[in-house]
Formats: structure tokens, sequence, C-alpha cells
């Protein structure tokens, strides 16, 4: 099993909670020491038009970049404008 294999099952085992169930998406970032770049690994429900942008995303930068330079959880229900700058 890989890492992204894991990943992919935690997520579907999250997403099959009711209390996750309605939710619109969700993604696994891990840190690649070689770029310096959190990589969206896994994911569910995620928005086409977002992979690109999100596919790697640096500390600071958008909610993900936020929660990962804070070490911290950030909880949005929503892309609002605090999503792709840099905060």
């Amino acid at each position: 099993l890989t890492i992204k294999e894991f990943l992919d099952l935690a997520l579907d085992v999250l997403f099959s909670h009711p209390t996750f169930a309605t939710k619109q998406a969700c993604c696994v970032f891990l840190y690649d020491e070689t770029k310096s770049v959190y990589k969206m690994t896994a994911m569910k429900k995620f928005p086409d038009e977002l992979l690109e942008t999100c596919k790697e995303i640096k500390a600071g930068w958008c909610i993900c970049g936020l929660a990962a330079s804070r070490k911290e959880l950030v909880y949005k229900d929503c892309v609002d404008s605090e999503h792709l700058r840099s905060v």
C-alpha cells in the first residue's frame, strides 16, 4: 500500500461518515523537501478547476499554505477572497 493509496482510503473513510458526507471537498498535502512545496497527494470531491492551481503550494500561499505555515487546521466551506493569494 503506497502513501497515496493509504490517504485515499483514509479520505474514503472520512467521507463515509455522515458528518463529512455532504462536504464539498477535501485534500491532503505532503511536503516535498526537494522543491520546498506542499504537493496535493490525495483528494475527494475537489473541483477540477482548482486541481492545477492547487497541485503544489508554498507555505503561506492560499488557505492550505496558511494552514501549513501555522501548523493548524483551517476550515473554509467555500472558495472565498482568502483563497489563491499570498497571506
